[in-house]
């Protein structure tokens, strides 16, 4: 995807490829890249007033595709050296250096336990809890070192501690949620990286392990503490968690099998008499790579980036022209239009879905549907097809689609699709609804780019709305597979000509119908994959060539001339067409008020109609719903348009006034604007 980064003197610029499981930190390397004088340590990234940390993610951060971070630069730290008097100042100002507090020996590797740049886990000396970080410096304890996590354990988890090795060494560690943050502990205090992870049915009474708890909420997340487990039960097991800077045991934490826990890893005194240090080090190598070998698949990283994907990405708006249970045309989408990425599709309210195939309710009916070529039974005729029901496949491991491997059953969605049938439910042998087909609930029909593999009626670039369907009949079918799939006769039953007819191309030129990108992507088209890296072919290839020159074969690509040949024509600007709308829409619009605000939408229209709507709908939205102002508008004495509901909802509340501009208002001032009502029903025919 890509993303804006805009810095605070109005600056911008645009990062490309960039997945949604970049870190922060990653994220800082690439701004630098591209702007020298934004150094990593000077940059201050700020998205919806959140500061960014490196150790999160952009998924963490909910950004999503076209989106705006915003940078800050901290002032530049002045160059060493100059007027001594100055400097001599500022090294007063300054507080000693750490490392001159803490001298590293390098004598007392031979025999420490741990070395520097070890990720360990450290005790917080103020609530007896764990927390990752990583050794700095090693030296030899003194007479006179005290330990800053100075406890007293109590309980059960007293002799096991007890029973630790301790090197004789004292080390400072840096955390890892803070690198400035220093402290100095004794062996006792450290012990390696919990990494890993146990189950119920692996724990045992009284091993020791790592656990979350929250001591003032048990059921929210805490901090991660020390626990003995007491008993282990089949749905739970029951441990004692210490807290505090006294390790004091607290109230029995249960453990259920969603729990993360982790198994401690820590040196015995025993082990290391025994085998020495370095010995130590080395065996617990073995056991962290084992661990991670015998781990579970799910839980292992993974190196495949899926951030990358626009279906990933998420919405960036939602369509609230009708509601999420409508039956029929959408008021905003015209038969031909096409969007490139199925997100885009779903963001227009033609079919909700972002990945499945049926868009319905099994108590209410199928709203639309996909046709991608993604089962085998499927036959597309054009304004009649065979399409196949969900189900019957294992998708289990996050698979968006397998090989057929059981029966289909007609429940979920494929009931929702049956029940579009004007015949009643027939689970057993299906349904036909015969002569009175076109009684049946109406189906809004897209088909996909990957569905052109097997039929000619299927564009070759992104996703087609084709118009309405009516499902003639069901029944259960054996498949090619051998298993068991309801198949469904769809047929077309929309006034408006398919867009693969000559009249239905016509009708897409002449409302200058373009591919729809996502905000941004023009820029960004070659850098993505296939299909948006190639040029876009014509929205509908013609049925049969009109001359000899433009012939290609059927079975071909054709050549890189003809392709060329092909390119889409440029609707040119008339003074006919630059509302789309029709007489009686025109002149509705004049007779509605504000004038001014029409005459923007018209001007708006030039470019086609999707462009004269979406300024219709910018300028007629609502301030307090963000919506369109729907079959009920109420113009405001100021001159400004909002819901009638909503003004009567601010009335309710006290709040006499306008929402814009704040100006007075009456009860007997809000009437529903009739003209505005009509205009808008003109503009979007169908609108609820």
């Amino acid at each position: 995807m890509y993303i804006n980064v805009r810095s605070m003197d109005g600056q911008s610029m645009q990062l490309r490829d960039i997945s949604k499981r970049t870190s922060v930190k990653e994220l800082r390397r690439l701004i630098a890249a591209a702007r020298p004088d934004a150094a990593v340590d000077r940059q201050r990234l700020f998205f919806r007033g959140k500061l960014l940390v490196d150790e999160h993610t952009l998924f963490e951060y909910g950004v999503q595709i076209n989106d705006v971070i915003q940078l800050m630069l901290a002032a530049q730290q002045p160059v060493a050296g100059g007027d001594s008097e100055n400097s001599d100042e500022a090294r007063d100002a300054e507080p000693a250096d750490s490392s001159e507090e803490f001298k590293h020996d390098e004598d007392c590797l031979a025999g420490s336990l741990y070395e520097p740049g070890d990720r360990v886990d450290v005790r917080d000396p103020t609530m007896g809890c764990w927390f990752e970080a990583r050794v700095a410096a090693i030296r030899k304890r003194i007479d006179t070192d005290v330990d800053e996590v100075s406890r007293a354990p109590a309980g059960a988890l007293a002799d096991w501690e007890a029973a630790g090795a301790d090197d004789g060494c004292v080390y400072q560690v840096v955390f890892e949620d803070d690198a400035e943050l220093k402290i100095a502990v004794f062996t006792r205090n450290l012990r390696p990286r919990a990494s890993q992870r146990v189950t119920l049915g692996q724990l045992t009474e009284g091993q020791t392990v790592l656990c979350n708890h929250n001591y003032d909420n048990p059921a929210a997340v805490g901090y991660w503490y020390d626990a003995t487990v007491e008993s282990v039960g089949r749905a739970e097991a029951r441990t004692t968690v210490y807290v505090g800077p006294q390790l004091v045991p607290v109230a029995e934490r249960r453990l259920r099998p969603q729990d993360t826990v982790y198994a401690v890893l820590r040196p015995s005194a025993a082990e290391v008499a025994a085998d020495g240090p370095k010995a130590w080090r080395s065996n617990l190598t073995d056991v962290l790579l084992a661990s991670s070998t015998s781990s579970n698949k799910e839980l292992r990283p993974t190196a495949r980036d899926w951030g990358k994907g626009f279906a990933c990405s998420g919405r960036t708006k939602t369509c609230t022209l009708v509601p999420t249970n409508h039956f029929g045309p959408v008021p905003s989408v015209e038969v031909g239009q096409s969007w490139m990425f199925r997100l885009q599709v779903s963001e227009a309210g033609v079919h909700r879905p972002p990945v499945s195939g049926i868009a319905g309710r099994d108590a209410e009916g199928a709203y639309s549907i996909v046709l991608s070529g993604g089962y085998e039974d499927d036959v597309d005729n054009g304004d009649e097809f065979l399409y196949t029901g969900s189900g019957g496949r294992d998708l289990s491991g996050n698979r968006r689609t397998a090989a057929q491997s059981c029966d289909q059953e007609l429940t979920r969605m494929n009931r929702a699709l049956a029940r579009n049938v004007a015949a009643p439910i027939n689970e057993l042998d299906g349904a036909d609804a015969g002569a009175r087909w076109r009684e049946g609930k109406p189906v809004r029909v897209v088909r996909n780019y990957k569905a052109a593999k097997h039929s000619k009626f299927a564009p070759t670039v992104g996703n087609r709305y084709d118009g309405i369907y009516k499902v003639v009949k069901y029944w259960p079918h054996v498949g090619k597979s051998g298993f068991r799939v309801w198949r469904y006769l769809m047929r077309r039953d929309d006034p408006v000509p398919a867009p693969w007819t000559p009249e239905g191309r016509k009708r897409v030129e002449s409302l200058g119908l373009k591919m729809e990108l996502p905000e941004g992507y023009r820029e960004d088209g070659q850098e993505n994959s296939a299909p948006s890296a190639a040029p876009l072919p014509p929205p509908l290839p013609p049925p049969q060539p009109q001359r000899p020159a433009a012939r290609r074969k059927s079975g071909g690509a054709g050549s890189a001339k003809q392709q060329q040949k092909m390119k889409p024509r440029q609707p040119q600007p008339s003074s006919s067409r630059r509302s789309r709308a029709t007489a009686r829409t025109r002149s509705s619009l004049r007779r509605s008020k504000p004038t001014s605000r029409w005459r923007e939408a018209l001007d708006s229209g030039a470019d086609g109609i999707r462009e004269f709507r979406s300024a219709v709908e910018r300028i007629f939205t609502c301030v307090v719903c963000c919506d369109l102002v729907g079959l009920r508008p109420a113009t405001t004495p100021c001159g400004h348009n909002a819901c009638l509901d909503c003004l009567q909802r601010s009335l309710d509340a006290g709040l006499a006034a306008c929402p814009v501009c704040r100006a007075g208002l009456a009860q007997d001032q809000l009437a529903v604007n009739h003209r505005l009502a009509k205009a808008l029903s003109l503009v979007f025919p169908g609108l609820a």
